[in-house]
């Protein structure tokens, strides 16, 4: 993964030599240096862009996920919401936004606020109607929440991230087979650690103590 992100950021240097002044090629060096933690070099090169094109809701969103990782909190929610003005129907700053307010703020009216204001602009939007569900859950409130997953999943059944989400919900309300069933299907969509980890949970709330340290173990295998 480090070979692969040193790779992207060598290619995207390479197309901004000579060609400075497009504000796309500095958005994708911004992303470049970002994927490989380079957050200042992102940050300077999305800032370039909007130097160029202030109207890039792109190199916005770019300033609102280093900000969400550095600080402050009002310069990420500034550049969400400029990047959302900009273009309603663009989903990762109002996923970024929604995620700053319910996961880091802990202010979940905005967040249900912001993800209802995305799913307005993009009717029947899965990664939307999910992020919603989770905020829910984020609150407690695991019936509205497993409601809301619900639906994403039948809006897109082949939605990873709704799976990893339902399957946690129903870990809390513990209807552990179905919250195993919904973690196969994650799997079966993309292997990563976080099916074996809530796995790992799920048998450690059945007693199943073998079935829980193999899927934890794989869990930090697959994310060490």
């Amino acid at each position: 993964m480090i070979a692969e992100q040193a790779g992207a950021v060598a290619a995207a240097e390479r197309a901004v030599q000579g060609n400075e002044s497009d504000p796309e090629l500095q958005v994708a060096l911004g992303i470049a240096y970002f994927d490989a933690g380079r957050l200042d070099a992102a940050a300077a090169a999305f800032r370039r862009a909007l130097a160029l094109d202030e109207s890039m809701a792109a190199a916005h969103n770019g300033i609102g996920r280093v900000c969400y990782h550095t600080g402050p909190a009002e310069a990420s929610v500034a550049a969400y919401s400029r990047a959302i003005a900009l273009d309603p129907h663009y989903i990762d700053p109002v996923y970024g936004l929604g995620i700053l307010y319910s996961a880091q703020l802990g202010d979940y009216a905005n967040a249900v606020a912001v993800f209802e204001r995305g799913l307005a602009n993009n009717p029947g939007n899965a990664f939307l109607t999910a992020s919603l569900g989770s905020t829910y859950a984020r609150m407690g409130r695991f019936d509205e929440a497993l409601a809301m997953l619900q639906a994403a999943e039948g809006l897109d059944p082949s939605l990873a991230f709704t799976q990893s989400r339902l399957s946690i919900v129903l870990l809390h309300l513990k209807r552990y087979e179905e919250a195993i069933l919904a973690c196969r299907r994650e799997i079966e969509l993309e292997d990563s650690n976080s099916p074996h980890r809530v796995l790992g949970y799920i048998h450690t709330a059945l007693g199943n103590y073998a079935e829980a340290i193999g899927e934890l173990e794989r869990a930090v295998a697959l994310a060490p």
